[in-house]
């Protein structure tokens, strides 16, 4: 978002972003160890990321309600947390299983009032 403005459209804005963030820091975090299991460390100071410090995404200006925002963050910690356990699972989910997953998305926003 280059300016400020409402989010409320976006019916799963934060557990997108959140998503997005939590693979970031996942690929950021495995460059760092294979440059050091490498032999690559050039030095430059990096390293692994073990915490984020983040603010409630788009509930200002954004107009996400509170609740929305923490369960759907909630549940992308929680979705991605699985995925990283479980890589093989989620490399070949059935429409099944992305039915559910996407039912429980759905959840977050769907009985909010409009």
């Amino acid at each position: 978002m280059r300016l400020p403005s409402n989010a409320e459209w976006n019916r799963e804005v934060v557990y997108e972003c959140v998503w997005g963030l939590l693979c970031a820091v996942d690929n950021h975090n495995r460059a760092v160890r294979e440059a050091k299991a490498a032999g690559n460390d050039d030095g430059n100071g990096d390293a692994e990321i073990r915490s984020v410090l983040m603010t409630p995404l788009a509930t200002g200006v954004g107009r996400v309600s509170p609740e929305r925002w923490a369960s759907q963050a909630v549940l992308a910690l929680k979705h991605f947390e699985d995925a990283s356990r479980n890589p093989e699972t989620w490399s070949r989910l059935g429409w099944k299983e992305l039915g559910d997953y996407s039912l429980e998305v759905e959840s977050t926003w769907k009985q909010e009032k409009s």
